[in-house]
């Protein structure tokens, strides 16, 4: 019997409240789910629990989401991670420097649940999630379909700075005709 490959996710978010509601989200994925509150803690759970997608808050001076990303792309296995920077577009030099450490899409600082849903469901290569009656009105729907592969692959830049993604539409606008 081939052995099943687990699947995990963490969160690196200071703000305790925030960081549940997404640990409730991201639990309709059936993945394992892990938090940080702080970037020292997070690297100690990236060596252990290995997550393929993080969801970094790269905002917070608690985080210090620049800071993690910069050691975390020097890891080995960091390198290969997945990392959804969660950086708002209030200030364009947090945005700038979060592009630069390595992030692989960019997010509003507190993203829509069912847009972290969709990218990490992508990611991750789960087609779809069915969201309970109790959570469709946090997410906003009753049932949330995996992002497009090519919202995925393409890498898009203005000047070196990663936009903002708010929704998948205005991600695939962005690459259309950027396809490598």
């Amino acid at each position: 019997m081939p052995k099943r490959i687990r699947k995990a996710v963490m969160i690196v978010e200071h703000d305790s409240k925030r960081r549940k509601e997404l640990y409730e989200v991201l639990r309709l994925t059936r993945v394992d789910v892990f938090s940080a509150v702080d970037s020292e803690a997070a690297m100690e759970t990236v060596r252990r629990e290995q997550p393929e997608l993080i969801l970094l808050n790269m905002y917070s001076r608690e985080t210090n989401g620049i800071e993690f990303l910069k050691q975390l792309r020097c890891f080995g296995l960091g390198q290969k991670m997945i990392v959804l920077g969660m950086a708002g577009d209030e200030d364009p030099e947090i945005q700038r420097a979060a592009s630069l450490a390595g992030a692989d899409k960019l997010l509003e600082r507190k993203p829509a649940p069912h847009l972290v849903l969709e990218l990490v469901a992508a990611y991750l290569g789960i087609q779809k999630i069915e969201v309970p009656t109790r959570m469709v009105k946090e997410v906003g729907t009753r049932e949330v379909k995996a992002a497009p592969r090519e919202a995925l692959d393409a890498d898009v830049l203005e000047g070196d700075t990663k936009p903002i993604i708010k929704s998948i539409g205005t991600l695939l606008r962005l690459t259309d005709g950027r396809r490598r």
